[in-house]
C-alpha cells in the first residue's frame, strides 16, 4: 500500500478532516467493490436480455464474488491503469482473469466509465445523505433545548460588531436552528433528483444496448434501488453541484455558529464557551490559554468545502457529450467535500451539547 499522502487519510490529522462513520464508504476498497458489484448487475440484466450470453453472466457474477480486494489485486489495477492510461480498463484486465472462458470479453459491455462511476458514487451519497439527515436532526435537538432553556437569558445584541439592542441567547439559538432546518429541508428536497443512477453508453445514446436499450436500464436501475433518468446526464453534471452546493451552505452554517462562539468567548466578553475536554491542549507556550479549537476547526472544514463546490460549478461547463477535464475532478472534490462536511457536523453537534453559556 502507498502511504497516506492525503491529511484526511493520515494517521495521525486524519480524524479532523474525516468523520469516521463515512470514511469506509469511500476507500479504495469499497469503490472497487462498488464497481465491480454494479458490472456484476449489468452483466445479469444484459444477458436477461440476450445481449450477450448468459454463461457470460454466471462468470462475471461468479468473479464479482469470488475477489479478494486485497493490497495485490488493487496493485494490479494500478498497474493495469498506468500501462493503459485508461479510468477501467485495468480494473477489467485484472477482473478477467477471475472469469471463465468467455466472462471476461463481456466484462462491461457497451458501459462506459461514467455509467460504472457515476451510478457507484450515487449509490454511495445516498447513503451519506440519511447520515447527514440524522446528524442535522440530532444537532436540531440540542438547539431547541438551548433555545428553550435560555430564552431569557439576557445578552447583547450586536451589529456590525458594536453593541447594539439586548436579546436573549435562546433567540440567537433559534436562528441556528431555523437555518439548519432549511438545510434539512434541502437535502431532503434533493434526495429525488440525486437517486437517478447512469447507464447510457458511450456518447449517451443508449444505442450500444441493443434495441430493447430503455427497458433494459430500467431494470438496471431497478436491481440497484436506483431510479431511471430521463436522458443521459454524463455532460449535465447539474446533480453534483447541487450536493456541493448544498453541503457548503450546511458546513457555512457550522463556520457562522463557530465564528460566533469565537467571538463571544473573548475573555473581554466571556458570553460563551466551548466546554471543556479533558486532557486537551489550548496552547504549548501559553498554558493560561483556553483556545476554541472547535469552532475554529468549523471554519477550517467550511472554507475546504466552499471551494469544491467552485470547482464543481466549474464542471459545469462540458464540451460535447464527455469532456474529462471535467468529470474526473469529481473523483477529488466529491470524496473530499462530503468526509469534510460530515466531520464538520459531528464537531457541531459536539460544540453544541458540551455548550457553556455565561
Amino acid at each position: 500500500m502507498l502511504d497516506s499522502v492525503h491529511i484526511s487519510d493520515s494517521t495521525i490529522f486524519g480524524s479532523s478532516w474525516a468523520d469516521n462513520e463515512l470514511r469506509p464508504l469511500f476507500t479504495e476498497q469499497n469503490r472497487v467493490r462498488g464497481w465491480l458489484k454494479i458490472m456484476a448487475v449489468l452483466a445479469d440484466v444484459q444477458a436477461e436480455f440476450a445481449l450477450i450470453p448468459e454463461q457470460a453472466a454466471i462468470e462475471i457474477k461468479a468473479a464479482y464474488q469470488g475477489i479478494v480486494i486485497d493490497d495485490a489485486f488493487l496493485k494490479e489495477v494500478g498497474e493495469g491503469f498506468l500501462k493503459t492510461n485508461h479510468s477501467l480498463m485495468g480494473l477489467i484486465n485484472a477482473v478477467k482473469s477471475h472469469c471463465g472462458a468467455i466472462g471476461g470479453e463481456w466484462l462491461c459491455y457497451g458501459a462506459t466509465v461514467q455509467d460504472i462511476t457515476d451510478t457507484h458514487t450515487i449509490r454511495t451519497l445516498l447513503k451519506v445523505l440519511i447520515h447527514f439527515l440524522e446528524q442535522l436532526t440530532a444537532i436540531q435537538k440540542i438547539l431547541i433545548d438551548l433555545a428553550r432553556q435560555h430564552r431569557h437569558t439576557v445578552m447583547c445584541g450586536r451589529t456590525h460588531g458594536q453593541p447594539g439592542l439586548p436579546i436573549t441567547f435562546g433567540f440567537k439559538a433559534a436562528t441556528w436552528l431555523d437555518e439548519l432546518e432549511r438545510h434539512r429541508q434541502r437535502l431532503t428536497e434533493l434526495k429525488p433528483r440525486l437517486s437517478v443512477g447512469q447507464l447510457s453508453g458511450g456518447v449517451g445514446s443508449l444505442s450500444s444496448f441493443g434495441p430493447q436499450a430503455l427497458a433494459l436500464q430500467k431494470a438496471f436501475m431497478q436491481r440497484l434501488g436506483l431510479e431511471t433518468p430521463a436522458i443521459s446526464w454524463t455532460s449535465s453534471r447539474d446533480r453534483y453541484a447541487e450536493w456541493l452546493n448544498v453541503l457548503a451552505m450546511i458546513t457555512s452554517t457550522g463556520d457562522r455558529i463557530g465564528q460566533e462562539i469565537v467571538n463571544l468567548q473573548r475573555p473581554e466578553i466571556g458570553e460563551l464557551c466551548e466546554g471543556f475536554v479533558s486532557g486537551a491542549v489550548g496552547s504549548i507556550t501559553m498554558p493560561q490559554k483556553r483556545n476554541p479549537e472547535i469552532s475554529e476547526h468549523l471554519g477550517t472544514l467550511s472554507r475546504v468545502v466552499r471551494h469544491h463546490a467552485a470547482h464543481m460549478a466549474e464542471n459545469l461547463v462540458h464540451s460535447h457529450e464527455r469532456d474529462g477535464r471535467s468529470w474526473k475532478g469529481e473523483w477529488l472534490i466529491i470524496p473530499d467535500a462530503t468526509l469534510a462536511t460530515g466531520k464538520s457536523l459531528a464537531l457541531l453537534k459536539s460544540l453544541l451539547k458540551d455548550l457553556q453559556v455565561n
